[in-house]
């Protein structure tokens, strides 16, 4: 399967370190994950819309009569900043596996036979549910195959995901620049 073939059993995860123990050199990596990663990704984004600002000013002084437009679209773009924000901070740890941890070992990626989209949409529409849903449990379901494969107990287990969402209108679709925001999501890999 394709998920078989892009992972390759790697190490086991790291162990949890419980109260008590000595800090480890791992310490950093957890400080750099949780804390420096999101905080630079949200400076990114916040220099992205000052940039944003900047332009939409000079387009407003050159465009006296369309201020609001300018004004609405940041204020648009700084609500979708700050609903990223709380929902990164809100989601809870994702279930202990053999998926955390640094990468280690060689990559691989393959590709099966491409399922036909007439067949995705007749079984969402079979189970009363979008493109997206059957797309989705079926990265959940073979992400949660291949961790029972390798003999974990996934019995309830979750892990997050962050999922790209196109935010551009289609009347707007021709205009060049990337405009999207990640829409957080939770993966019931303990589903059989």
């Amino acid at each position: 399967s394709v998920m078989n073939s892009i992972t390759d059993g790697g190490n086991d995860p790291p162990q949890r370190r419980h109260a008590g123990e000595e800090h480890d050199e791992s310490d950093h990596d957890w400080l750099s994950d949780a804390v420096v990663k999101p905080l630079t990704d949200l400076a990114v984004k916040a220099l992205g819309m000052y940039g944003s600002g900047v332009a939409k000013s000079l387009e407003a002084l050159a465009n006296p009569q369309q201020p609001l437009t300018g004004s609405l679209d940041m204020a648009k773009a700084g609500l979708q900043v700050a609903s990223d924000v709380a929902a990164l901070a809100l989601m809870s740890d994702d279930s202990p596996t053999r998926l955390k941890g640094k990468p280690v070992g060689r990559k691989v990626v393959a590709w099966g036979e491409p399922m036909p989209l007439e067949v995705v949409k007749v079984i969402g529409k079979a189970l009363n549910c979008s493109i997206n849903d059957v797309l989705l449990s079926c990265v959940s379901g073979a992400i949660g195959g291949w961790l029972r494969d390798q003999g974990e107990d996934t019995a309830g287990a979750e892990i997050r995901a962050m999922v790209p969402v196109n935010l551009r209108p289609l009347e707007k679709a021709w205009q060049l620049g990337n405009r999207f925001g990640l829409a957080p999501l939770v993966l019931p890999i303990g589903i059989d």
